[in-house]
């Protein structure tokens, strides 16, 4: 991965789309490899860094599928879960399923995801690292929208 964003987004610029890890890789690829630069006199590509963005979330947070647990707890599924246990990944059902649930009551369940990559460990509240999606699910509805 460090050689794709050295290449593709550091040296070409390119606009990199991805996930939470990557916007938080990618931005410490870039802070890392603008020191090594500056170190090595190449002051003015180091100065080319500061306008390639590094931030930018390409949706593939987004769960689209839950599975159920021993623990009858609904936990997100992978593309593999979804092939090996033979989910209904057809059209009709997302369709369906957006007619009950909104876009906010979906990404709400990533939130506790969400604050590990926007708030580094020193700056987070101690009181939220315990929620987890199954609590917001339960706590708004979600659950249940998606099992009914």
């Amino acid at each position: 991965m460090l050689l794709c964003y050295l290449v593709v987004s550091l040296y070409y610029g390119m606009k990199c789309l991805g996930g939470f890890s990557q916007v938080h890789d990618l931005t410490m690829t870039k802070r890392a490899w603008k020191s090594l630069l500056e170190e090595m006199g190449e002051n003015e590509e180091a100065q080319a860094l500061e306008y390639v963005q590094t931030k930018e979330l390409g949706g593939d947070g987004l769960v689209l599928a839950y599975l159920k647990t021993v623990n009858d707890e609904l936990v997100p599924a992978t593309g593999t879960d979804m092939l090996i246990e033979d989910m209904d990944t057809s059209f009709t059902k997302y369709a369906s399923l957006a007619k009950k649930v909104t876009l906010t009551e979906m990404m709400n369940a990533l939130l506790p995801e969400i604050f590990t990559v926007l708030y580094s460990p020193l700056e987070r509240e101690t009181k939220f690292p315990g929620i987890t999606a199954e609590m917001i699910m339960k706590a708004t509805g979600l659950h249940e929208k998606i099992r009914g």
